[in-house]
């Protein structure tokens, strides 16, 4: 549960920390059926959507994993993102009863060489969904630390409004979506760093500005990561995402509300 201070500074700052989720015992298994997944093991007889490095960049240098709805292919990361502490916090944050799966992701940054990853506004690439209603937990699965590219974000950034329609994760000035903020009165551009001991997690916008450095440290910092939408959420199919080929195989059409058993309930 959260406070209604930390509701609170949610609404205005676009992120909170979380606290303490897991416990070292369940974070030590997901490392391993993640390790089991990227094995292409599976106890569902699923698979995930995508499996590769952010923008194709080999991990020899520096290249990002990032693996798209492992829950389809392991019920142990299916049960994390239905935990219940998990739903009560999206709950409190949204405001909002019912709560769906859009996606998850595993980020995982190889020791030494881990890219960073650019900053930008996750709705940037999200605009199928609509309103702009989704929230994210990030789950640290390594301790999370400055050395070792923790999640960074710009406060009060959700309420400047979608900057770019989208930011190339892939170009060589991390920074570039920072040069088309027009900061409102009163604004300013603050870096924060969002350091997290493994098991605890933070909660963020998906229009809040975020984004991660690089690994300098000799262990991996790997994350879980579920992104939330409100059940009103609905299919905008003028947007392209990889989610997109799911909703039409539900047999969602233009401004149907996001559901079925690829966006599961919570």
């Amino acid at each position: 549960m959260l406070t209604a201070e930390q509701v609170e500074f949610f609404h205005r700052n676009g992120y909170v920390r979380g606290g303490k989720l897991l416990e070292l015992d369940e974070v030590h298994e997901l490392r391993e059926r993640l390790d089991a997944v990227l094995a292409g093991k599976s106890d569902t007889g699923g698979r995930v959507e995508y499996a590769a490095t952010i923008e194709n960049k080999d991990p020899a240098v520096g290249g990002v994993l990032q693996v798209v709805n492992i829950w389809k292919q392991d019920s142990v990361f299916r049960r994390h993102h239905s935990r219940p502490a998990l739903v009560e916090m999206a709950r409190q944050l949204t405001g909002t009863p019912v709560l769906r799966i859009f996606h998850d992701q595993i980020l995982s940054k190889p020791p030494r060489n881990g890219r960073p990853v650019n900053w930008h506004q996750d709705y940037g690439y999200w605009q199928m969904v609509t309103p702009a209603d989704l929230i994210t937990c990030w789950v640290a699965l390594d301790d999370a630390t400055i050395a070792n590219g923790c999640m960074q974000v710009i406060p009060g950034s959700h309420r400047w409004g979608l900057l770019a329609a989208n930011t190339n994760l892939g170009d060589d000035d991390p920074e570039a979506i920072l040069k088309l903020v027009s900061l409102p009165p009163g604004e300013k551009l603050e870096k924060v760093a969002i350091e997290l001991p493994a098991g605890h997690c933070m909660w963020h916008h998906c229009l809040t500005l975020h984004g991660t450095d690089v690994n300098r440290t000799d262990k991996p910092r790997r994350a879980v990561i579920t992104h939330l939408m409100p059940g009103h959420c609905r299919y905008d199919s003028r947007y392209e995402h990889l989610m997109g080929q799911f909703a039409e195989a539900e047999g969602l059409r233009h401004g149907d509300v996001l559901r079925g058993a690829h966006f599961p309930e919570v």
